[in-house]
């Protein structure tokens, strides 16, 4: 029989945007509101894990607005925070053994480790926060948020515009153009991974990016896109 727990994968499904909220509810819960069930040793301190939090929401802020000089710090904070959160993992887990009540006093993400990212899909999620940074020699390395096990990854580039109206991935995988739709011209890549890297650019042109997810043969519509390019 499956035991829920917290583990890795659960906490990475933590939408990027969401971080930084449920981070601070795991510290409240943990050291302040749930005392009588989160005993014995933790794995940080209140007062370290508010920095981190803080730190995190803070750099998270900066990046958002925009400029490259935010990014860096904003990376760091990001594997800061995360690496906090797993070390929860193994405390968690302890104490919980499986228990429900617990798990959810805990605020962080538990499953029984069964896959739910086709059930998630049907829902109708999309990939989200699309991130890419440019290369030279008309390269860009792009990326989105883990959506979860056994996941594929597809990507559409769109050189100079969005799709036309109406295009739309349907849930057997058909991009479906509508009747006397123009196709701009576009790059798929079906290598399944999550992080790829983007080759044949034209410098100082924009290209929309749009992720598509595949799990158990269950196909997500288009994310919203995104606009990428090279350096030169």
């Amino acid at each position: 029989m499956a035991t829920n727990k917290v583990s890795k994968a659960t906490i990475d499904t933590i939408p990027i945007d969401e971080l930084g909220g449920i981070a601070h509810d795991v510290l409240q819960s943990i050291f302040i509101l749930n005392t009588t069930t989160f005993t014995g040793t933790k794995p940080t301190t209140e007062t370290a894990m508010e920095l981190i939090v803080s730190t995190f929401i803070d750099k998270r802020g900066n990046y958002k607005q925009g400029g490259l000089g935010a990014k860096k710090p904003y990376e760091t904070a990001h594997k800061i925070i995360l690496g906090c959160l797993y070390s929860f993992i193994p405390y968690v887990n302890g104490l919980a053994l499986g228990d429900e009540t617990i798990l959810k006093l805990s605020r962080l993400p538990y499953s029984d480790g069964s896959n739910t990212s086709s059930a998630r899909i049907k829902k109708g999620e999309i990939a989200k926060d699309l991130a890419y940074v440019p290369e030279k020699s008309g390269s860009a390395k792009i990326s989105c948020a883990y959506f979860g096990k056994n996941v594929q990854y597809i990507t559409i580039i769109v050189k100079g515009s969005k799709l036309p109206d109406g295009v739309f991935m349907n849930s057997d995988g058909q991009l479906i153009f509508p009747e006397g739709a123009t196709t701009p011209l576009h790059v798929i890549n079906i290598n399944g991974k999550r992080d790829k890297k983007v080759t044949n650019l034209e410098a100082k042109t924009d290209y929309y990016l749009y992720y598509v997810l595949i799990a158990n043969g269950v196909v997500s519509a288009l994310s919203i896109p995104i606009i990428i390019g090279c350096l030169n």
